[in-house]
């Protein structure tokens, strides 16, 4: 009996481990309530991908247009306490910003990575 509970609980925690890994980013950026002054500032559109690799098309913040956006989370930075994003926007052949963006997430400021 014990032997069955303990299969029951592994095949459990696998399910939920799985379920949270697949996460789609649109279920998440549906969830997250942000305040009216910013939710207002940012628009985006044709997102896709998981919470670790995500896409998005098109954003536009306070008015600046900016194409094919590549957020990518560091699954090992999470070990650490220090959640770490990796974004990428733009490219030489679009009209728009271009460049490369590192966030991590327990301190106040942002890596900015020009190449």
């Amino acid at each position: 009996m014990k032997n069955k509970f303990a299969m029951g609980g592994i095949f459990l925690i696998a399910y939920l481990v799985f379920l949270i890994a697949t996460l789609p980013t649109t279920f998440v950026l549906n969830q997250v309530s942000l305040p009216n002054n910013i939710k207002n500032s940012i628009q985006y559109s044709g997102v896709s991908g998981s919470i670790w690799q995500t896409n998005i098309a098109q954003m536009a913040i306070n008015g600046t247009r900016i194409e094919k956006v590549h957020a990518d989370l560091s699954f090992w930075s999470l070990f650490s306490l220090a959640p770490k994003i990796a974004i990428t926007f733009g490219d030489s052949f679009s009209a728009g910003p271009e460049g490369k963006v590192e966030l991590v997430l327990s301190q106040e400021k942002a890596k900015d990575k020009r190449s």
